[in-house]
């Protein structure tokens, strides 16, 4: 018997090739679709993170009376050269915890494991690191030299980073203290002068940073100023944020409304065209102000196409906010809820946002 062969049909190449562009076509629509959605996707569970943080400064609050001060370091504005580089200086940097708002939520963020290791002295808000030794208590050199602290700084926390950014994966200077100052120009202390409204002072840590201080991209809010906001001029005070240095401040104080401040904001740290330098740590340092590269309430503000009042992946300011999310930053407001801030917001709105007491009550942003 004759057994007939049946041979199947093969794909020609011309039905191959077809197939292929199909699909090419099919991927390249599809491919925005699916990077859109990714960056929603990060951008709320950057919001969920943020507003976790938020909710930790207020369980703070319903314990202590008062909100975590955004760094443990001097309550009124400095001599940015005295705070910067005179160790004789009372108010010299290493003589205070210079403590994040972030590390003081910890017992309200399941981190209770990392804030046990450390010495109380890091969390003190009323006594200065250098004042321990006249009470009989351990003296600690600088802040990094405290109990248990180095056991914390390089625990990265997923809690304080966003999504959206590959912080972690730098090899950067750590930003490890921010304070409030009094720029100096020409040996002159400028509080006084016309086209300058304080500035903040930050320090990095010393030498490579492998093994240090672990990042974040959350940072408190300072207000729309610098050091002139905690100046004894009470103009210049209205301009001062939820989040300062060491003051107390308790949500009561916040006379704009708890819904109109700014508490928390996102930041990239220091970039420059395109090579990002520096970032916040999160157990130290932890304020900045909203004007960024900008000194606040000039005549002229001189945005262009560089130099933008929030940072992003081409320039951002170590002491400013900005995201990497298309056209907005995430805030958090003193009442909890959080924000996506477009990154075209008018100038003056956004100061008023930041400030706790200015007196501005904007509706639209």
């Amino acid at each position: 018997m004759v057994i007939a062969k049946r041979y199947r049909r093969g794909v020609t190449l011309i039905e191959t090739i077809s197939i292929a562009v199909c699909i090419s076509i099919f991927v390249s629509l599809a491919m925005p679709y699916l990077v859109h959605l990714r960056s929603q996707d990060e951008r709320i569970v950057c919001a969920n993170r943020v507003r976790q943080v938020t909710l930790a400064a207020h369980n703070f609050h319903d314990a202590y009376k008062r909100l975590p001060p955004a760094t443990i370091g001097y309550s009124k504005a400095v001599e940015s050269r005295s705070w910067a580089d005179n160790p004789e200086s009372e108010v010299y940097w290493k003589k205070v915890q210079n403590t994040s708002s972030l590390a003081l939520t910890m017992p309200f963020m399941e981190l209770m494991e990392h804030y046990r290791k450390i010495s109380p002295i890091a969390f003190d808000m009323y006594t200065r690191l250098a004042d321990y030794p006249e009470r009989g208590r351990t003296e600690f050199e600088w802040q990094g030299a405290i109990t248990g602290i180095d056991e914390v700084y390089p625990v990265s926390i997923d809690d304080f980073l966003c999504p959206a950014d590959d912080l972690n994966d730098q090899s950067i200077k750590a930003i490890i203290a921010t304070q409030p100052c009094v720029p100096v120009v020409d040996e002159t202390p400028a509080m006084d002068a016309t086209d300058l409204a304080g500035d903040i002072a930050i320090q990095y840590w010393p030498g490579k940073n492998d093994g240090g201080p672990k990042y974040t991209n959350y940072i408190a809010c300072f207000g729309a100023m610098g050091g002139k906001a905690l100046s004894d001029d009470e103009e210049d005070q209205r301009w001062v944020g939820a989040m300062t240095s060491r003051n107390r401040v308790t949500l009561e104080t916040v006379t704009d409304g708890t819904s109109r401040t700014f508490m928390y904001g996102e930041s990239l740290g220091e970039i420059v065209d395109g090579e990002r330098t520096a970032a916040m740590s999160w157990i130290w340092g932890g304020g900045g102000r909203v004007s960024g590269h900008l000194q606040p309430h000039k005549a002229e503000h001189p945005i262009n196409d560089e130099i933008k009042i929030f940072g992003n992946s081409r320039q951002s300011s170590g002491i400013g906010f900005g995201s990497k999310h298309k056209d907005t930053v995430n805030f958090a407001f003193c009442d909890g809820s959080v924000h996506a801030i477009s990154t075209d917001i008018d100038i003056e709105t956004l100061y008023q946002l930041a400030s706790m007491k200015d007196g501005g009550t904007p509706i639209d942003f």
